[in-house]
């Protein structure tokens, strides 16, 4: 995918998730994506790439909608400036979750864009619960993974992870099998223990 987030988008770049959490895991319905964590109940969500306003929000928390994950980090390595807005219309809007998610650029410092993101959040006074790591194909230049190490790839996912621990922030990755393949490799293990976001496209809620 890409920047705008080409992966089936409804509604103007919301993707639609639904969620089925029990005491064990979540599951989230982004189309046809779905995040595993940890949970206790069920709920509908989306999560956004753009500007998404109060009266949006409030439309879909009619509907049922319940949970918000937000882009926070763009794939050039900067801060998304829509980000805090986008999460307190969230709030005002009538979510009772919302996270948000950074997607890296492999080709600067982890930490840096893990602290870069949560210092900028922070800068608006934004409460939100979790992040995820967006794994997957990244456009943007001087940002792609490594397609000939990939266990470079993993040391940086794990800088990443190691970034978010330090700051006391609870952390989970968004991935494709394709994508996670194409990354990370399949037998690799880096982040197993962390909630899993992952996108399965056959437009059936899992």
């Amino acid at each position: 995918t890409n920047e705008n987030f080409s992966r089936n988008n409804t509604m103007s770049s919301i993707r639609i998730l639904f969620t089925s959490l029990s005491l064990s895991f979540v599951l989230f319905f982004a189309v046809s994506s779905i995040v595993v964590m940890p949970s206790a109940e069920a709920t509908l969500g989306v999560d956004v790439s753009d500007q998404v306003l109060i009266n949006a929000w409030s439309c879909l928390n009619s509907t049922g909608y319940s949970f918000a994950i937000i882009r926070c980090w763009r794939s050039y390595g900067n801060p998304d400036p829509l980000c805090p807005h986008t999460i307190a219309n969230a709030w005002a809007g009538g979510m009772k979750h919302v996270d948000a998610y950074l997607f890296p650029c492999r080709g600067k410092d982890a930490a840096s864009q893990v602290n870069g993101m949560l210092d900028y959040i922070a800068s608006y006074n934004q409460p939100f619960g979790m992040i995820w790591l967006d794994i997957e194909t990244n456009p943007s230049d001087g940002c792609a993974w490594s397609s000939s190490d990939l266990p470079s790839n993993c040391k940086f996912i794990g800088e990443l992870l190691q970034a978010a621990d330090a700051r006391n922030v609870k952390v989970g990755i968004y991935a494709s099998r394709y994508e996670w393949s194409l990354t990370a490799g399949l037998d690799r293990t880096i982040g197993a223990s962390r909630p899993l976001w992952y996108a399965h496209y056959d437009n059936r809620e899992t």
